[in-house]
């Protein structure tokens, strides 16, 4: 007996493929070659079929296409801008409680990229508000955004002592996955002569110029200042605002609580006075 198609003498063998190869009957899933006519599958010839979609076959290959298309929003911005765009922080409705007492009551503010200033007599509830919108203390009543992309520096200098300046600088940076000239940093802040000696050696306004040096990283979308001009000598001060048009610059969004203001006015796009645990505008 003859051997058949897949039997040979020596045991089976695959069939042999069709005259044209195994694709052949597949071929009709590519462009024909003239424009204008159809393909055997029933394509316009010069056009794909792509999991039942016709589509140009210039189309079907990335960078070929002579106009590129971006996907919009509703509101007409594509998602690549809307990524571009910084979450910004806010409080809406929100009470503070402590100690049985309510030092915020009701507030509500949403800080927009630039200056937003910050008034208020001692005790009023500014350092409150500003730990509140960092969310480190808690809120009894109302919601609050908090970006991960937040400075806060407090009114007393944050810094870890028995390090120097810069270290301290330097441990802050990695902690934000920044690498950064910590020398030129600190040379900008007057601090180059005090740059490798402990904080507990450095004077207040000294400790509060290496506290606010972190300004200067341009990691955070939002800064949180509580009375940075406090222990800050005539110098300092021009650093400082130096520094706040570098980051007003970058449209970063700065909340500043103070009582040295008149200077600052002009530059505000908000201005709020904080009284009795209400939060008003001016």
């Amino acid at each position: 007996m003859r051997p058949g198609p897949s039997q040979t003498a020596g045991g089976t063998q695959p069939p042999s493929p069709p005259a044209g190869g195994f694709l052949r009957p597949f071929r009709h899933v590519r462009a024909a070659g003239r424009p204008g006519g159809r393909s055997s599958a029933g394509c316009p010839r010069g056009r794909t079929r792509n999991l039942g979609r016709d589509r140009p076959a210039d189309h079907a290959r990335p960078g070929r296409s002579p106009v590129a298309r971006t996907r919009t929003t509703r509101r007409g911005r594509s998602p690549r801008e809307l990524r571009r765009v910084p979450p910004s922080a806010s409080l809406h409705d929100a009470t503070v409680v402590l100690d049985d007492r309510p030092v915020l009551r009701n507030v509500s503010l949403e800080l927009p990229p630039g200056l937003t200033l910050l008034r208020g007599p001692n005790g009023s509830g500014k350092t409150t508000l500003l730990r509140a919108m960092a969310g480190l203390v808690p809120l009894a009543r109302g919601r609050r955004q908090t970006p991960p992309s937040l400075l806060y520096v407090g009114h007393r200098p944050m810094l870890l002592r028995g390090l120097s300046p810069r270290a301290n600088l330097a441990f802050f940076a990695s902690f934000r996955g920044r690498t950064i000239d910590t020398n030129e940093v600190l040379r900008r802040w007057g601090l180059q002569d005090v740059a490798g000696l402990p904080v507990e050696r450095l004077s207040a306004g000294q400790r509060k110029r290496a506290s606010l040096a972190r300004i200067d990283l341009e990691t955070e979308n939002v800064v949180l200042l509580d009375e940075p001009f406090a222990d800050l000598d005539s110098d300092g001060v021009v650093l400082l605002r130096a520094a706040l048009m570098s980051a007003l610059a970058r449209d970063q969004s700065v909340l500043l609580a103070t009582h040295f203001h008149e200077e600052l006015d002009r530059d505000a796009k908000q201005r709020f006075v904080l009284g009795d645990g209400e939060l008003r505008a001016i």
